[in-house]
């Protein structure tokens, strides 16, 4: 869904760019942007990437005919952040998670390129993103055998961090309503996680139980793998890796 996402939303722009040099040439009522220097709005993206609950609201203010600083901040809610699938091995599972995101970004709107005065029309400028998660997962497993039962807790907080440079476009309909889509956002980030495993789920390491419980843990959640050879006992970790991102969103505001 996500590749998918992508590619509507570079689509949407190619189509709104092209229309906006078709129709450059028409007249325009500068006095809409210049008499109007803010805009709240509502970020939809995380809802259709991460999860529906997630929600991010933002604010742009015009500091200068052509510039203006813009910040987002909201509630992650994740679909499914772990699911370790382990209902056929009567394991019951609870969850919490939530997590927020605050970005902020400086924006240079073309001054020969625009019909009109920030924040109507192409963009471009830096930015910064934070992101911060936390799930915790709380398992009984009840041993067919001997009917003795296993608590295990595992708790998870994942940290982000992005810096890049931002190319993007706004567009103000009807004097009021603003939609603006960046379309592109090259970024280095930093993430970072810290593990954290409690509790006495005993469990032999060549059973089918361990083996799914070591799988599925790894494959979602890279750095665990020491962790979870200590599995009678606590255990924590920290897992830290460098990676390069894009920054690609779209959003609906109002200007006053």
């Amino acid at each position: 869904m996500k590749n998918s996402l992508v590619s509507a939303l570079l689509l949407s722009g190619l189509s709104l760019l092209t229309s906006s040099v078709l129709f450059s040439q028409l007249a325009f009522d500068t006095s809409i942007t210049q008499n109007r220097k803010n805009v709240i709005r509502y970020n939809p993206t995380p809802g259709m990437v991460v999860g529906l609950e997630s929600t991010v609201f933002g604010y742009e203010r015009v500091l200068a005919p052509h510039q203006s600083v813009s910040v987002n901040i909201g509630r992650l809610m994740f679909r499914q952040f772990v699911d370790l699938r382990l209902d056929r091995f009567d394991i019951y599972t609870n969850r919490k998670s939530g997590g927020i995101s605050i970005a902020a970004d400086y924006r240079r709107y073309f001054k020969k390129r625009n019909r009109g005065f920030a924040p109507d029309g192409l963009y471009w400028g830096p930015f910064i993103t934070y992101y911060t998660y936390r799930h915790q997962i709380g398992a009984t497993y009840k041993d067919p055998v001997d009917l003795t039962s296993s608590d295990v807790l595992l708790k998870t907080k994942l940290t982000a961090y992005h810096l890049g440079v931002q190319l993007g476009y706004q567009f103000v309909v009807a004097k009021r309503l603003t939609f603006d889509l960046i379309l592109l956002g090259p970024s280095w980030g930093k993430y970072q996680a810290d593990f954290d495993i409690e509790g006495n789920l005993d469990i032999n390491e060549e059973s089918e139980l361990y083996q799914a419980v070591s799988d599925l843990i790894v494959d979602r959640l890279p750095g665990l793998g020491s962790l979870i050879k200590n599995r009678s006992a606590s255990a924590s970790g920290f897992f830290s890796t460098n990676t390069i991102g894009m920054r690609y969103l779209f959003q609906i505001g109002f200007l006053f």
